[in-house]
């Protein structure tokens, strides 16, 4: 079970590297404004209960 999820992980972390490098700015963009959602949720000083 370990290995299986070791793989499901390793393929997760590839694929999202491959999209990264594809639109490297638009991720950037969109990380960016993700951030500034959570801040004005939570509070500049906050952070969300599951974090």
């Amino acid at each position: 079970m370990k290995r299986k999820v070791a793989a499901i992980l390793a393929t997760n972390i590839a694929s999202q590297s491959r999209l990264v490098a594809d639109d490297e700015e638009e991720t950037l963009r969109r990380l960016s404004s993700s951030r500034q959602v959570r801040i004005f949720a939570v509070g500049p000083n906050e952070r969300p209960a599951n974090m």
